[in-house]
């Protein structure tokens, strides 16, 4: 049997190189624009037509030319440090619910 002292660890075999390696990652071609994002990445956008309704596109600018905004909500966080302050500006500009005129049912 052989002690610990006398252990070369250079006497050990060499480790195999794998034998399905993937192939190297095939360059892209030129192009002058650049990359567009995924078919998962579009945000739906929306604008209102000329009756006030609710119109869902993909597209920046609606038919008329004005820009469409976001049909996603704001992210929701408990810890809204600014909520007072939008209430402040909705006191102060008189838009609040309570402030506006009960609706007629």
């Amino acid at each position: 049997m052989r002690s610990w002292a006398a252990w070369d660890y250079n006497s050990q075999p060499p480790l195999r190189p794998r034998a399905h390696a993937p192939p190297p990652p095939l360059p892209l071609p030129p192009s002058s624009s650049p990359p567009s994002l995924p078919a998962a990445a579009m945000f739906l956008q929306c604008y209102y037509n000329e009756r006030g309704e609710r119109v869902y596109t993909l597209k920046k600018l609606s038919p008329a030319g004005t820009p469409t905004f976001s049909a996603h909500p704001a992210r929701f966080s408990p810890d809204d440090r600014f909520s007072r302050h939008r209430l402040v500006l909705k006191r102060r500009f008189g838009v609040l619910l309570t402030q506006q005129p009960r609706p007629l049912l």
